[in-house]
């Protein structure tokens, strides 16, 4: 697809994020990198770069990268992706033990948009520091948010199943049987199915759900 389609920016971080999920960092950080020096700096390919660092266990440029991408998108006035990026942040200083930051980006995740994401985040942080009471309040307050956190996971499946039918995947298929037993679920999972299927090429991959 990269090569049909060399000046799309989504192709560039499609292919960058493919690299990411299946372990393959340095070519994820080269296709990036030649993307942004082509194509120019987007907030998804720095934030797409910025997860690349973070695997690499490269603080100093996942951060760099990451604060790209929140400056882009608080430019363009895009408050969900800046939610986005700052509690990808905050996982990276989780990971390297900077607790005051990644609390720090928490609230600045869940200032620009109230998703369950940035509580979850919270959570552990708290669960970290064995302040367990004000752990289960931020779970509690995620969980109160369930319908938003289903389409959450359901926007990070629809990159991978964007990549996979790229890749060339016939098909597609979730496996969800849970609603069997759960009935009155199924109009917020047919939400969700929508959302991880959207922007798949239909006419090449099937899409299919097992209950």
């Amino acid at each position: 697809m990269l090569k049909r389609f060399p000046e799309s920016t989504d192709t560039v971080d499609d292919r960058g994020w493919m690299y990411f999920k299946t372990h393959q960092l340095r070519q994820g950080e080269e296709v990036l990198l030649d993307g942004i020096h082509r194509l120019g700096l987007s907030r998804s390919l720095a934030m797409t770069l910025g997860t690349v660092y973070s695997g690499m266990n490269q603080y100093d440029r996942s951060r760099q990268y990451y604060q790209k991408a929140i400056d882009e998108a608080l430019g363009a006035q895009d408050r969900t992706f800046a939610a986005i990026a700052y509690y990808n942040l905050a996982l990276l200083e989780h990971n390297f033990y900077q607790y005051n930051s990644a609390l720090r980006s928490t609230e600045d995740s869940i200032a620009m948009e109230d998703r369950p994401s940035g509580h979850l985040a919270r959570g552990e942080l708290f669960e970290s520091r064995m302040d367990f009471d004000s752990a289960w309040q931020e779970y509690q307050q995620a969980y109160a948010k369930d319908d938003d956190l289903v389409m959450a996971f359901a926007h990070v499946l629809n990159r991978e199943a964007r990549a996979l039918s790229q890749a060339g995947a016939t098909v597609i298929q979730i496996d969800e049987p849970y609603l069997a037993g759960y009935p009155e679920q199924v109009p917020l999972a047919v939400k969700a199915f929508n959302a991880v299927f959207d922007g798949v090429d239909h006419e090449k991959t099937v899409c299919a759900v097992h209950v």
